[in-house]
């Protein structure tokens, strides 16, 4: 017998792929009609809650949200109004998950705060 112990192969490293990685929608090629649509949406909706700065970084997380849901919803609608076979329980999914987003966003318009004349000479 031998007093040496066999050890198994060095196998080479499998190979991993390219790193996962996560776009954003300021990465989307704003040239597609539906990534315009989902940015003034965007910016329509933080307008309407008072404005970027007024916005904590979870209500911009939801304006996003509830944007891209919009656009889900009217591609939805748009292929059915085409005469497509549409999956009418994922629109109602759709739809009611954007109604909880705008309700939790608020479905009031905020008026941006203003300083009034005098304070902004005062500086």
């Amino acid at each position: 017998m031998s007093d040496t112990v066999r050890l198994p192969p060095i196998l080479p490293p499998k190979p991993r792929g390219p790193k996962a990685s996560l776009l954003r929608i300021d990465q989307l090629d704003g040239r597609t009609t539906t990534a315009r649509n989902v940015r003034a949406l965007l910016n329509s909706i933080t307008s309407d809650l008072g404005g970027h700065d007024a916005l904590s970084e979870a209500q911009r997380i939801l304006v996003q949200r509830a944007a891209v849901l919009s656009a889900v919803c009217e591609d939805f609608e748009m292929a059915y109004l085409s005469g497509q076979k549409a999956d009418m329980q994922s629109y109602n999914a759709t739809v009611n998950v954007l109604r909880r987003v705008l309700d939790t966003l608020g479905l009031e318009r905020k008026a941006k705060d203003l300083v009034d004349l005098q304070t902004y000479i005062k500086g």
